[in-house]
C-alpha cells in the first residue's frame, strides 16, 4: 500500500478492506484486496525445490464520484498506478514479478452524482518456504 500512497489523483485514501465502503469524503480512493492465489508448480508438476512458487491476484479499485469526468479521474488514477507499480515492479524486494492482467471499468449514473469503479488486476509472483507460506524468499 505504501507504494501507492501518495499519488496525485488520490493522495493519501489508499484503503484495504474488502467489506466496507468509503465515505464521499474520501474520494477519488484506492482500495486494495487480494483475489485469487495459486502455488505454480515446476516440471511435471513438482514443487521447485523446497520452495514454492506463488501467483497472487492483487486487485486495485479506483472509485470515484464526480458530478463531471469520473471517467477521466479513474483514467488517471489507473494511469498513477501503473507508472508506480512498473517503477518498482519487485514491489520492494516482495516480488519476483508483477504483471497487470486486465482493468475494467463500471460506472454508474443511478446516483445523484455519476461514479466510477475500475478495477486493475495484477498478477504477483514471488517464493516461500514449503514449510512457512508467511516467509517471503525472494530478495532476501
Amino acid at each position: 500500500m505504501t507504494l501507492l500512497t501518495g499519488l496525485a489523483t488520490t493522495g493519501s485514501n489508499v484503503f484495504k478492506t474488502r467489506v466496507y465502503s468509503h465515505g464521499d469524503d474520501k474520494l477519488p480512493s484506492l482500495n486494495i484486496v487480494n483475489g485469487p492465489e495459486r502455488v505454480i508448480y515446476g516440471i511435471e508438476g513438482e514443487p521447485i525445490g523446497d520452495a514454492l512458487r506463488r501467483e497472487v491476484v492483487i486487485i486495485v479499485q479506483h472509485r470515484a464520484k464526480e458530478i463531471e469526468n469520473v471517467d477521466d479521474v479513474t483514467d488517471q488514477s489507473c494511469a498513477e498506478v501503473e507508472a508506480a507499480i512498473y517503477a518498482d515492479p519487485e514491489l520492494a524486494n516482495l516480488a519476483e514479478d508483477v504483471a497487470l492482467i486486465s482493468t475494467t471499468p463500471v460506472y454508474s449514473g443511478d446516483q445523484e452524482k455519476p461514479s466510477a469503479m475500475v478495477e486493475q488486476q495484477w498478477a504477483v509472483r514471488y517464493s516461500t518456504p514449503a514449510t512457512d507460506p508467511e516467509t517471503i524468499l525472494w530478495g532476501s
